[in-house]
């Protein structure tokens, strides 16, 4: 089974991080000297992903986002003719292949993942979303790794204080002899004193969910694909992931604040 292709989402309004990203996208917003964006970007790169699609707002300007991944011509030739230290660092930088794909109205992020459907039949591809950066192995390629070893989707996963269970999705999970099997997701559960492992980021999904998300009923507006998943593991094996790196919720002030004084300190 190949793993090749990831989905970016990046329509969000972003208003956690107003007033930054009211006229910025959001996922711009640096953690030491890259954007956020470039980290998932090179998570992606290192976990063997060949072709990423961001899904970016069509009532926004994006453009600045497709524009940090081109190769800079001009800006090349001033470095090298200045003998630029940082002449062979911006030279030498690569990324697989990146394609915009637009939503026209915020509908949560299974309305987003659906903009990506004519590319991805047949396939197995990441979902990442766009909040979420990560220090120490790279999550997208553990996913990868318990994916192709059980033939299976798979939802990354973290442990939590019960206390905070209530800003998550949150799994439930059946023990097998070498994968936990979601038996239920519980988006965000009230008065829950028992679940902890709460729902992050990174997901390996196949084409099923695109008829899933279909089916989903909308919530103020927008389909949770935490919802479609869940739907998802009742017809098939959908595996809890708990990953090993330490993630940074760059969707925030605190959590961006976090994230850039890990990398300066």
């Amino acid at each position: 089974m190949e793993i090749k292709d990831c989905i970016v989402l990046l329509a969000g309004l972003g208003t956690r991080c107003y007033p930054f990203a009211y006229s910025v996208p959001k996922c711009m917003i640096p953690v030491g000297t890259k954007p956020v964006i470039e980290y998932i970007v090179d998570e992606a790169k290192v976990s063997g992903i060949e072709n990423i699609y961001f899904v970016l707002p069509k009532f926004m300007d994006t453009k600045v986002v497709l524009k940090h991944f081109e190769n800079q011509k001009r800006l090349l030739e001033i470095l090298k003719q200045k003998n630029s230290p940082y002449y062979q660092e911006i030279k030498q930088r690569k990324f697989p292949k990146i394609k915009a794909v637009y939503s026209k109205f915020p509908n949560g992020s299974g309305g987003a993942i659906l903009e990506c459907q004519r590319y991805l039949k047949g396939k197995y591809f990441v979902v990442a979303n766009g909040d979420d950066i990560f220090f120490g192995e790279p999550v997208i390629k553990q996913i990868i790794e318990e994916s192709k070893k059980h033939n299976a989707c798979v939802v990354s996963s973290m442990p939590i204080d019960v206390k905070e269970n209530h800003k998550f999705g949150m799994i439930q999970v059946q023990e097998n002899d070498d994968f936990l099997k979601i038996t239920n997701i519980i988006e965000k559960p009230k008065n829950n004193n028992v679940l902890n492992q709460a729902i992050i980021g990174r997901y390996i999904l196949n084409d099923k969910i695109f008829e899933v998300l279909k089916n989903t009923p909308k919530v103020n507006g927008e389909i949770y694909l935490t919802t479609a998943i869940g739907t998802l593991a009742q017809s098939e094996n959908v595996i809890c992931c708990p990953i090993k790196s330490q993630r940074y919720d760059c969707g925030c002030k605190e959590g961006i604040l976090k994230a850039n004084l890990k990398i300066h300190y």
